[in-house]
């Protein structure tokens, strides 16, 4: 009896098993929001970032450089951005503990900030 169940028990494990989803994911191209200048080091690791993560989603990584305001414009669009996993943001630990300090001057309250930045990581 206990040879079946670890027959049994192998078997199953040695079916491939197909991962149901809801939908495909990406569906179009990733847009992920840098808040620093283009050629810095951030734009380099997020282009780095988007080079590697680009083939493993099956979809192309554009790396948008929104700079100015601290990062809030690029906190800003990305909280503003439709809710779908399309838009991410590329933040620093400063932007995310100051999300948790500050209303931004663009009108974002702390709470939503920190939501923006959290869709980066």
């Amino acid at each position: 009896m206990r040879r079946r169940g670890i027959l049994a028990a192998a078997t199953v494990a040695a079916v491939p098993w197909k991962r149901t989803v809801a939908q495909d994911f990406p569906s179009r191209p990733v847009r992920m929001l840098v808040p620093f200048g283009a050629g810095g080091i951030s734009d380099l690791v997020a282009r780095l970032v988007a080079e590697v993560a680009g083939p493993i989603l099956g979809q192309p990584i554009v790396v948008e450089n929104r700079t100015g305001a601290g990062g809030n414009i690029a906190a800003e669009a990305a909280a503003r951005a439709q809710p779908d996993g399309h838009t991410v943001l590329f933040c620093s630990i400063g932007m995310r503990a100051a999300a948790h300090c500050a209303q931004s001057a663009t009108g974002l309250t702390a709470e939503l900030a920190l939501k923006a930045s959290e869709a980066g990581n």
